[in-house]
């Protein structure tokens, strides 16, 4: 039954918090593995999942990071392979 009220909101999960990107989180991979159980188990109960991705505004400058069209704007492939019927 689909808990059409409810959703998983992955904010951020972009490459340039993770290594080799722009601005590596601590922990990020042991952060995703958690998320990518969670995206699991939101969907077993019908919680659609939904990417957020912020994407920096060119009009603004060069961004430290999140810059269009760079590897690493782009959602995790770990995260967007759990989810990727997920609207972005």
């Amino acid at each position: 039954m689909a808990n059409t009220d409810s959703a998983l909101l992955l904010i951020d999960l972009q490459n340039d918090y993770f290594e080799e990107g722009a601005f590596p989180l601590w922990q990020a991979n042991k952060t995703k593995d958690v998320i990518v159980d969670l995206v699991s188990k939101a969907k077993e109960q019908g919680i659609r999942p939904i990417h957020i991705q912020h994407v920096a505004d060119p009009e603004m400058g060069l961004s430290p990071f999140f810059n269009h069209g760079t590897k690493g704007v782009k959602i995790h492939e770990g995260v967007f392979a759990a989810a990727p019927e997920a609207p972005v």
